[in-house]
């Protein structure tokens, strides 16, 4: 991820898929109509490139349940760095545990990191207020970046960063529903 490297400010990034995905859809639909919204899909490399403005990625995680067998999403997120922490649905096929882990990692960073960086969540659940405030409580500076549909204790608990203006610049549109689509890399 050496092409974000622009200022030596380092950050460390959290992303929940479903969760940015989910809403990324919605606020697709509102603004283009419901067809829009359910071919939105989030486009990894765009989207680590905006909320890093630029500074060096140290390190970027992507959480969320288990994809079907040809789904692409995932390795190409791999291919541009993040590294995926993927669980399994339950009985109901329900997502459970996506952000006890990003929580764990979370706070595991913050414990085994000595110098004070920048910490971004992607999410926009009132869940991770917690974590902006110990990220504050610890010397750290706490971005979120997520839809204007973020709760709003999280909205006022970091830096935030609305990305409903920039849904374009961070995602593309399949040609239909079920079609997979390929993430793009970026060239230096």
């Amino acid at each position: 991820m050496e092409w974000l490297d622009k200022t030596g400010m380092t950050v460390y990034v959290y992303i929940d898929n479903s969760n940015i995905w989910i809403e990324g859809k919605k606020i697709a639909a509102g603004l283009h109509g419901r067809d829009m919204g359910e071919r939105y899909r989030i486009d990894f490399g765009r989207l680590l490139r905006e909320v890093s403005g630029g500074r060096v990625i140290y390190s970027a995680r992507l959480y969320g349940s288990r994809p079907p067998p040809a789904d692409s999403v995932w390795k190409a997120a791999e291919t541009l760095g993040i590294r995926p922490t993927i669980l399994d649905r339950n009985k109901q096929n329900k997502e459970k545990g996506v952000d006890a882990e990003l929580l764990l990692d979370a706070g595991e960073t913050l414990s085994e990191t000595p110098v004070h960086e920048t910490m971004v969540l992607v999410a926009g659940d009132g869940d991770y207020v917690p974590l902006c405030e110990r990220i504050g409580r610890r010397g750290w500076k706490a971005e979120v970046h997520f839809w204007d549909n973020a709760a709003v204790k999280l909205q006022k608990s970091a830096e935030f960063n609305d990305l409903t203006p920039k849904h374009e610049a961070i995602g593309r549109y399949a040609r239909s529903a079920d079609e997979d689509l390929l993430i793009e890399t970026y060239s230096r």
